[in-house]
């Protein structure tokens, strides 16, 4: 059922908005503007994809996952331990690439709705874009 898989979209998207949130506190200045953009983007998608489920009938959860909370604790000990620099970009990165590959999910599941695969697609178009930057900055 196309979604469940917007669902789970929404709580990821809940979940990496409060990760970067963290992140943001946590960051060395040649990355924290980045992860302020990056909770802002989460932000955005997450209430386009709210308005989605929402005109699909559906409630969606704006509490997010337990995968929050481990997120947001990894950040912290990463922080303590290694700095949330540039350094730290690669982890970020690698957990983007899992997010387009939600985003590619919800494209295939949802194709009969033209105007939301319009959205998610956008979306994942954008974040694509992020992670490249991400992947520059780390190099």
């Amino acid at each position: 059922m196309a979604a469940e898989s917007l669902k789970k979209l929404h709580t990821t998207l809940v979940d990496n908005r409060k990760g970067y949130e963290k992140a943001v506190g946590d960051a060395e200045p040649d990355v924290k503007s980045l992860f302020r953009e990056m909770a802002a983007l989460k932000e955005k998608d997450h209430a386009e994809l709210h308005a989605g489920l929402t005109k699909l009938g559906e409630k969606p959860d704006e509490s997010g996952s337990f995968m929050a909370t481990v997120h947001k604790t990894v950040i912290g000990v990463r922080a303590a331990t290694t700095g949330l620099g540039t350094n730290s970009l690669s982890s970020f990165v690698m957990g983007e690439k899992q997010v387009v590959e939600e985003y590619d999910r919800a494209i295939e599941e949802c194709v009969s709705d033209r105007a939301l695969v319009d959205t998610l697609t956008r979306q994942k178009q954008t974040l694509l874009a992020k992670i490249a930057q991400m992947e520059r900055l780390a190099s």
